[in-house]
């Protein structure tokens, strides 16, 4: 290989190199982004896990298990207490 040759193979080496070390800040700031949300993403299942445990024990609530009054059972009508 002459001394031209040898001067154009590690040229592009360092093209290679250069291209490969903006490629590689590239992924490495695409996966900051990533990161970052997924972290919100998770925060928010944990919220909206917590608001829907809230709503099932709200829905779940009706005169007899809670301090609601029976009006507020809805037209849905409860079993009765015997089978008089």
């Amino acid at each position: 290989m002459s001394k031209k040759e040898l001067e154009q193979f590690v040229e592009s080496l360092l093209l290679q190199n250069d291209n490969q070390s903006k490629i590689i800040e590239q992924l490495t700031q695409t996966i900051e982004k990533l990161n970052q949300t997924n972290q919100e993403q998770a925060e928010a299942i944990k919220e909206l896990t917590q608001k829907v445990s809230e709503l099932l024990e709200r829905l779940n609530k009706n005169s007899k298990n809670s301090s609601k009054p029976p009006s507020s059972d809805g037209l849905a009508k409860l079993e009765p207490k015997s089978t008089r």
